[in-house]
């Protein structure tokens, strides 16, 4: 895939222009990237919420697709597992064929993009991801929102950036602002979509006030418009419990040490099961 045009620096140059605040020279161009992020966040809040509404439909109906049947529990159980595994397997292909760069979580691919190491082919990644997201998490699988919430607002933030080719660094700063809007988006959290960009891709975004005022107002465009989808409400309910006793306090080290087991041996199946799925992939084409 191309990459971006003149984005790699020399080494002695790279930590001025990331700390530099003379990425644009005039003030209408500061104004056009300030546009510009608020319209990526508009947009990646709207998509990604669109993400989530049709997660919840899928799995909905999946679930409940077969209760008018009248068959037996079991019979019904063993349908809705299939139909899920159908569903999963529909992503899985669409991955595969039409843009593998969508697989996993989406999150390493938009880090090579901020670090210029390749482009973001966004008329790809966002159907791709979007429909190949919803098939695979509303079949049952364990997987989350987060990944391929900031994969598609980073190819929203690149699709955006083709309004702004005259700026050197309009691709950086508006996939940046993209990736921190779909996380934003994805759990009704601005700060920590900023802190996201801040913490997680340091290495490869480059500050200075413009990129953090561009991410910042990304993110919050992103959040006002998923709040006008599902309300003020927290996305995630967070229960409270009763405090234990101290005496009960030897049964969570046994707790912690069990799922420390179980989690090394899970990973390891996971990373077995991709590789033979990937081989089976590549035998196949």
């Amino acid at each position: 895939m191309p990459k971006f045009p003149d984005f790699h620096f020399h080494p002695g140059t790279q930590l001025r222009l990331r700390l530099s605040s003379n990425y644009f020279t005039t003030h209408p161009d500061y104004l056009v990237l300030l546009a510009l992020s608020a319209l990526v966040g508009a947009i990646a809040g709207l998509i990604v919420s669109l993400f989530e509404i049709a997660i919840h439909f899928m799995a909905d109906y999946r679930i409940h697709y077969f209760d008018d049947l009248g068959l037996p529990a079991w019979i019904t159980a063993i349908l809705v597992i299939i139909a899920g595994a159908i569903v999963a397997a529909l992503g899985f292909w669409l991955t595969a064929r039409i843009a593998p760069e969508t697989s996993g979580s989406g999150i390493p691919h938009v880090e090579g993009a901020l670090d210029g190491l390749h482009d973001i082919r966004w008329w790809r990644v966002l159907p791709v991801k979007f429909i190949a997201g919803v098939c695979t998490i509303s079949s049952g699988m364990v997987l989350g929102r987060e990944g391929p919430s900031v994969q598609i607002g980073g190819a929203v933030g690149r699709m955006c950036a083709e309004a702004a080719k005259r700026f050197q660094y309009a691709p950086h700063v508006l996939t940046a602002s993209g990736a921190a809007a779909g996380l934003a988006a994805a759990f009704n959290a601005p700060l920590a979509g900023i802190l996201f960009i801040v913490e997680e891709m340091r290495p490869q975004f480059r500050y200075n006030f413009t990129s953090f005022k561009c991410i910042t107002l990304a993110t919050l465009m992103a959040t006002i418009v998923l709040r006008f989808f599902r309300g003020q409400d927290a996305v995630m309910d967070i229960p409270t419990f009763k405090i234990p006793p101290l005496a009960s306090l030897w049964l969570f080290v046994v707790l912690g040490i069990i799922f420390g087991i179980v989690g090394i041996y899970f990973n390891r199946w996971v990373l077995r099961a991709t590789a033979a799925f990937k081989n089976t992939i590549i035998t196949a084409y």
